[in-house]
């Protein structure tokens, strides 16, 4: 038969598509197409405030067969954590790419920036550490290297830093 659309409560059911009405016109759209592909989507009819949040009281999985995109139109994807962990058992991963496609002299970089919660910087403060670490024959974890960055002189205008490269002998 025929589907037709019913309104309940701000809420249209029509056909594979849901959309819940806002104020002032605006929406969420839930679309299911070919193969089961489902779209979530906001609409801000005054602007580009249409967020989306899912605020879960407990864990939040992504698990899919295939792989994973995050697409930033704003250019920019911020992490609030204490860690940000990769792990994998194949073989010469995980990996990690820093890539730039720009049709320039730039090239891609990766910063380690200690602040001190904006009070400034203090003589032998830790920049950043990059530590190499691994299980020793014993099965106890090791660091087997390192690369340190330590400020020297905080002064203004008479700023030294330090790097120290290490490896266990």
């Amino acid at each position: 038969g025929t589907l037709t659309a019913l309104q309940v409560d701000d809420v249209n059911i029509n056909g594979k598509s849901i959309i819940i009405l806002g104020d002032t016109g605006d929406t969420l759209n839930i679309t299911t197409g070919a193969a089961g592909a489902t779209t979530l989507t906001t609409t801000d009819t005054a602007g580009t405030d249409g967020h989306f949040e899912v605020a879960a009281d407990g864990n939040i999985i992504l698990d899919a067969a295939g792989d994973i995109a995050l697409e930033c139109g704003g250019n920019n994807l911020t992490c609030d954590a204490g860690t940000i962990a990769f792990s994998s058992s194949g073989a010469n991963r995980p990996g990690f790419s820093l890539t730039n496609n720009a049709d320039d002299a730039t090239g891609p970089f990766l910063s380690l920036v200690s602040n001190r919660d904006g009070n400034g910087l203090e003589d032998d403060d830790v920049l950043g550490s990059i530590n190499f670490t691994g299980e020793d024959a014993s099965g106890n974890y090791e660091i087997y290297g390192s690369i340190i960055a330590t400020v020297v002189e905080a002064d203004n205008g008479d700023e030294a830093g330090q790097i120290a490269i290490s490896v266990a002998n």
